[in-house]
């Protein structure tokens, strides 16, 4: 999903557990700068969600030609630490999978890796937050004009500021509430990297 700020001063694009649910609290303050004086228990961990049905409400999320747009930026993610944040907060902390299917359990990550393509399946909250950061983005990392990486939300922050002539405040939403994430074994870790090879050759020079 492309963001497009203040009617094509910028483009945001949105990709999940690369920052999105604080970035998106952001731009959307860009849009409607009194909305964290008027809502502010929206700006929080419990109540961040409503940030989203306002967007959705008001349709500033959509596909468009951001061609001209003269900032197109994005986030991105280490994909193993990427997977094991959606893992620790998709499946363990918001259990979206057990929405779907009431009787199944848990599953701890080995199980979770083993029977990937089945979860996905199933869930389908699961399944858009495991999929490629080339699925969100374009595959030619050219066609941005900023990329940020996991560590430099202050950065988007300044440039979102910049753009909007307006004090944004620190946000980080979205967290899974102190949930530590489990240890994967060498081969895990492979098979995270062969999966999302296609987001390393692309952005791999910068994430980090």
């Amino acid at each position: 999903m492309i963001y497009n700020i203040l009617d094509g001063k910028a483009a945001y694009y949105r990709a999940p557990k690369c920052g999105c649910s604080t970035i998106t609290a952001w731009v959307t303050l860009l849009e409607e700068p009194t909305l964290y004086d008027d809502k502010i228990e929206w700006f929080t961990q419990e109540r961040y969600r409503r940030i989203f049905k306002y967007i959705d409400k008001n349709r500033y999320f959509g596909y468009y030609d951001t061609s001209n747009h003269p900032v197109r930026f994005c986030m991105v993610r280490d994909p193993v630490d990427r997977f094991l944040s959606g893992y620790t907060n998709r499946v363990v902390y918001h259990q979206d999978i057990q929405k779907e299917v009431k009787d199944i359990p848990v599953p701890n990550v080995d199980e979770f890796i083993e029977r990937f393509d089945y979860f996905c399946d199933i869930c389908p909250v699961v399944n858009n937050h495991f999929k490629s950061q080339v699925h969100f983005y374009k595959k030619d990392s050219k066609h941005f004009t900023h990329i940020f990486n996991f560590k430099q939300f202050n950065e988007v922050k300044v440039l979102l500021e910049l753009i909007g002539n307006i004090e944004l405040p620190n946000l980080h939403l979205q967290r899974s509430k102190g949930l530590q994430k489990p240890v994967l074994s060498d081969s895990q870790v492979e098979w995270i990297k062969n999966k999302y090879k296609e987001d390393y050759e692309v952005y791999g020079s910068y994430m980090s």
